[in-house]
């Protein structure tokens, strides 16, 4: 494994310690989830950054780590990718912050990992509303970063 990559698997390992979240009946740590994402990116890119990247990717938003420590110790390009996906605001709407990604490749490629991730891991059936309607721009913002065209569905 490429020396960036573990150093950033080790990062992401230490600051999401302790941290859990719901999967199908369980709960597991939540490291899983930027694991699995690098996996996906790393099945198709062999690009150092954008695994790195994925690794990251919610370092800064579900924990205290500000953005100047990972551009320290990872470098600008990961570090403003991992920004770009950082959701710090919750005035912007969905629709934009997803928007705003069509013109960062790293970003990009990061989030429909994400995305994907997050929806295979969604129970559909006998999910409550909110979980429905949270598939729902799962689904409208995968699509437009996939495609790079606005889905015909609507999003809040």
């Amino acid at each position: 494994m490429n020396r960036k990559v573990t150093m950033a698997l080790m990062y992401a390992t230490e600051k999401h310690a302790g941290q859990f979240y719901p999967r199908r009946d369980e709960e597991w740590p939540f490291i899983t989830h930027p694991i699995r994402v690098a996996l996906r990116v790393a099945s198709f890119s062999s690009d150092t950054a954008t695994i790195v990247t994925a690794l990251l990717h919610d370092v800064v938003e579900d924990t205290d780590t500000p953005i100047s420590e990972i551009r320290f110790r990872f470098g600008i390009v990961v570090a403003s990718a991992v920004q770009a996906l950082t959701r710090h605001d919750d005035t912007i709407p969905y629709k934009d912050y997803i928007r705003s990604l069509l013109d960062q490749p790293i970003a990009r490629i990061v989030k429909i990992a994400d995305l994907q991730d997050n929806l295979y891991h969604c129970r559909v059936n006998d999910a409550p509303a909110w979980t429905k309607r949270l598939i729902g721009r799962y689904i409208w913002a995968l699509e437009l970063l996939t495609s790079g065209e606005e889905a015909r569905t609507s999003v809040d």
